[in-house]
């Protein structure tokens, strides 16, 4: 039985096209008016949902509300330039992406190819859905717990005037119950579509590996240096496409990983260090500076200024232990909201 090697990148880019993430072409009537469909979707959706979102950043009252909203702002203009680049590359990736699904360098030759791809891609299909079902099921649960709660309070908070909260809020659910679903969904099939891309590849350069291991059993001299060359093609159409853009990428990979590692790792040795403070005040020559710290003798000590001392030592490691746990913390949140935002967790 036959199967589509490209199955994965053709479902990916249907639920691309609905989305408005894809490009238009001359066909149908559809394909050529797309560019105002995606104007459109993304306009009245992503767009103006995400300049809500900062609004209600810039005129909130309160800093710590104020952070709970940055959290998903910050996601949904991240949201706003995948978009964009989506856009941009749309294009180019389908040109890509039909050259290795018509060119015979990439056609797949051997069961063990084939059984490899489809299992590959079948994992990969499970995923998907596991991935966009779970998200979209977070993104409802928060807009439906609105409405089994009774409470008139949007659960994404979005800026609107004060007199609008109690005549328009059914409204602005409305909006906020098909926006954010939207948006959720489109940044989870960018991210999968871009991981697909990196799966293609892979798959790419392990049939490349295979293909090499089977050149002792490809005959003749010329039978080998011919497999051989059409090797080193299809290796060089694999990774000759944008070398420059490959190495920003390597380069953006390090600087968020630093961005995540950094502030983990420094805060650490603070900690480490702040708690050896205690240890080496507790070492040090305490012959010379008694200090008796009971109410109930205060006036043992003849200097003040060495108990002010000692309190001053010990309140700082508390400080710093406190101070280095709450950025650990809020380090931690911002790592895992990262991580997982795409699924729209409840907990934040």
């Amino acid at each position: 039985m036959a199967f589509d090697s490209m199955a994965n990148f053709r479902t990916l880019t249907r639920l691309l096209i609905i989305l408005g993430l894809w490009h238009g072409g001359n066909g149908s009537w559809f394909e050529r008016h797309y560019r105002y469909y995606q104007l459109f979707l993304h306009t009245t959706l992503t767009f103006t949902f995400t300049l809500l979102m900062c609004l209600e950043v810039i005129y909130s009252e309160s800093l710590n509300y104020a952070i709970d909203v940055l959290k998903y702002m910050l996601c949904e203009m991240a949201l706003v330039f995948k978009v964009l680049n989506a856009w941009y590359y749309a294009r180019k990736i389908s040109e890509l992406m039909n050259e290795w699904q018509v060119s015979e360098i990439f056609a797949l030759r051997t069961s063990d190819e084939k059984q490899m791809w489809q299992k590959t891609q079948k994992n990969f299909h499970k995923l998907t859905m596991t991935y966009i079902c779970t998200g979209f099921n977070s993104a409802m649960c928060a807009l439906i717990g609105v409405l089994l709660m009774g409470a008139s309070e949007l659960p994404y908070a979005l800026w609107m005037p004060k007199n609008w909260r109690e005549t328009y809020f059914w409204g602005m659910y409305c909006y906020e119950f098909l926006a954010m679903p939207f948006t959720c969904v489109c940044n989870i099939t960018i991210d999968l579509f871009q991981a697909y891309l990196l799966l293609h590849l892979t798959l790419c350069y392990r049939v490349i590996s295979m293909r090499l291991e089977r050149l002792d059993n490809a005959g003749t001299d010329e039978a080998i240096t011919k497999e051989f060359l059409n090797n080193i093609k299809m290796q060089q159409r694999v990774k000759d496409e944008n070398p420059v853009h490959c190495l920003a990428m390597l380069q953006y990979v390090l600087i968020v990983s630093l961005q995540m590692f950094l502030p983990c790792y420094y805060a650490n040795e603070l900690t480490v260090e702040s708690e050896k403070l205690g240890i080496h005040l507790y070492s040090c020559d305490w012959t010379g500076f008694l200090v008796d710290f009971s109410p109930a003798a205060p006036n043992r000590s003849t200097a003040p200024s060495q108990r002010r001392s000692t309190f001053a030592i010990q309140r700082s490691a508390f400080e710093v232990q406190h101070a280095v746990g709450q950025i650990v913390h809020t380090t931690y949140n911002h790592m895992n909201f990262g991580m997982q935002f795409d699924l729209w967790s409840l907990q934040y």
